[in-house]
């Protein structure tokens, strides 16, 4: 058809669109619910701390602001920012606060979204506070040493009989008798009992002994919070013996073998020991020997030995019996 202009028109059909919707949601885990920390907490301890995880499962980025409180005896609570989470991640957030006398209470972290707005979730850690027990040992413990020593050491342990973990301080008392220049290493011990009583710490003390016949009591005590908890005894004891006759005069023959001479050793110490003897004999006087080596009277009780020898030609000599205790000699 001449002058006539002709148009097609072509329809195209199109499948529907379905669009996602974006979804907000937070998650604080622990969450609301009943959920005892495993750690106890000392009584009126500070600066503890729990961890919460906030997870963000929605499908968008999203900013967060937080609030945390602290329940029965919890308080002072303190809790780190959330700021932005992207979509699927997650950030940890710690809790510190302190806690009263011992009893329970709670920590708790509310989340809130607010960038867009919409979400919100809340956490809770139980905490159980119970108060600080210890026990110190040895107590009463009977220990000997020989006289004038330096450096001499004790160890002490320091058992912690509660059921959370703590700080003790551990202090010594010197004696006025016995004992000098005491020192302790070290003067704390960390003992985490993880939820269970019974974690041990030990301390040395390190001490000089004085004169023989002498005694004193070392004491060390353990604290928290400055105040005492159980405190443990060493008992030091210095023995000390005299022997006799000294300068007593024995008359034989020369030129004799099998001669004896009875020499007595007194216990004049505090305590029972067992004392070393030795024998010496000089100029006319040979071939010493002892009944026995050694000897361990009770205190102010007293032993015998015989010292058998040979006299030689006419003349003098001198028989020494020596009673030593760890190598020091005290008569």
């Amino acid at each position: 058809m001449t002058g006539t202009a002709r148009w097609l028109l072509a329809l195209l059909v199109l499948p529907p669109v379905q669009l996602a919707m974006a979804q907000l949601s937070v998650q604080v885990a622990p969450d609301n619910g009943t959920h005892p920390d495993p750690k106890i907490r000392l009584a009126n301890s500070t600066g503890n701390t729990v961890v919460f995880a906030v997870i963000n499962n929605g499908t968008i980025d999203a900013q967060f602001s937080r609030t945390c409180v602290g329940l029965g005896n919890v308080s002072n609570v303190t809790c780190g920012t959330v700021g932005i989470i992207a979509a699927g991640d997650s950030k940890n957030v710690t809790v510190t606060f302190n806690v009263g006398a011992a009893g329970t209470g709670s920590v708790q972290l509310t989340v809130t979204s607010v960038n867009p707005t919409g979400a919100s979730n809340v956490g809770k850690w139980d905490e159980t506070t119970v108060d600080a027990a210890a026990t110190v040992s040895p107590d009463g413990a009977a220990i000997t040493k020989a006289p004038n020593l330096t450096g001499a050491t004790q160890v002490y342990t320091v058992t912690n009989t509660s059921r959370a973990a703590g700080t003790y301080g551990v202090a010594v008392t010197c004696p006025a008798t016995g004992v000098a220049a005491c020192s302790l290493s070290p003067a704390s011990l960390a003992l985490d009992s993880a939820g269970v009583a019974g974690a041990t710490g030990t301390a040395t003390v390190t001490y000089n002994t004085l004169a023989a016949g002498t005694s004193g009591t070392i004491t060390v005590a353990a604290s928290s919070n400055a105040a005492t908890l159980d405190q443990g005894t060493a008992i030091i004891s210095m023995p000390n013996a005299a022997v006799t006759p000294d300068g007593g005069a024995q008359t034989v023959g020369p030129n004799l073998t099998g001669q004896t001479a009875t020499f007595t050793i007194q216990n004049t110490g505090p305590v029972g020991a067992t004392f070393d003897l030795t024998v010496g004999c000089t100029a006319s006087v040979t071939s010493c020997s002892l009944s026995a080596p050694t000897v361990n009277p009770n205190p102010t009780l007293s032993q015998n030995v015989t010292v058998t020898f040979a006299s030689g030609a006419a003349g003098a000599g001198v028989i020494t019996v020596t009673a030593t205790y760890g190598g020091v000699t005290l008569d």
